[in-house]
């Protein structure tokens, strides 16, 4: 083969390389611009499917918005309506209350002692509240002649006093009715010769009993008093508060004068 032949034949060969190089760059070319265009197809959808996305949550957020906006109306319309009937059932509670009060009478007269001159004293009872006081049974026990002549026994847990012997000692009065603002007189003869006197004041009215354990001194034409107010509940003594005109006295005092701090019972004792 000569020269010229070889050289021909290469300068094909070169051609031929030449070419499929060429197509094989345009294949990869357009390779290359296929997966740009379908990445850029893919952002272009993935940008669209995020948007609706964000579209979408928002609308889920304003219509849960607004759900919670109607949820918490009608919670507030519902606590409104629940207000106005409960307020409705505590004016008829109320109106109902204030006619028990009227029919049966509510809360019970302060005790105090009052001099109509300088020698006459008695105890009197007034009614501060607004509701009449019904059917007022009083029962006045003297605790200095109950202590000095009954036969009294003494337990861990109560006191016995002589039923017939504290009958002699106390007297009963009512039935009274006190009108609201008024003053109901108590008979009772307070003595001006003894240092102390001391008194057991029970009311019992429609409602409720008070006792009122009562020390007096008569002295120049002037008394004063130590008043302490019970509750009694179920067969047990409640103490409300004590007032003092003029007098103070020590718990020994009041223990020794009036049997206090235990159950008092009264009913026949036997002779020993």
């Amino acid at each position: 083969m000569g020269p010229v032949l070889i050289a021909i034949i290469g300068a094909i060969l070169a051609i031929v390389g030449a070419s499929i190089q060429y197509r094989e760059k345009e294949q990869s070319k357009l390779k290359a611009e296929e997966a740009k265009k379908e990445a850029a197809d893919f952002n272009a959808k993935l940008l669209e499917t995020q948007s609706q996305l964000i579209s979408a949550q928002q609308q889920a957020k304003l219509e849960s918005d607004n759900a919670n906006s109607e949820i918490l109306r009608l919670n507030n319309e519902l606590l409104q309506k629940t207000e106005g009937l409960l307020s409705e059932s505590e004016q008829a509670k109320k109106a109902q209350q204030e006619t028990i009060n009227f029919i049966l009478g509510s809360g019970m007269p302060e005790l105090s002692f009052y001099g109509r001159n300088s020698s006459t004293y008695s105890p009197v009872l007034f009614n501060p509240t607004k509701y009449p006081v019904y059917d007022l049974s009083i029962t006045i026990d003297d605790y200095n002649k109950v202590l000095e002549n009954c036969k009294i026994v003494q337990l861990p847990d109560k006191i016995l006093i002589d039923d017939d012997c504290l009958s002699k000692y106390s007297t009963l009065q009512g039935k009274y009715f006190i009108a609201p603002g008024a003053r109901q007189k108590i008979t009772l003869s307070l003595k001006t010769n003894e240092a102390f006197q001391h008194y057991r004041i029970q009311c019992i009215s429609r409602t409720r009993i008070i006792a009122y354990y009562c020390i007096v001194k008569i002295s120049e034409n002037n008394i004063s008093s130590s008043i302490r107010v019970y509750e009694l509940k179920n067969s047990k003594s409640h103490f409300i508060k004590e007032l003092n005109y003029g007098l103070s006295f020590d718990e020994n005092h009041w223990n020794k004068h009036f049997l206090l701090h235990k159950e008092i019972w009264t009913g026949p004792i036997p002779n020993d």
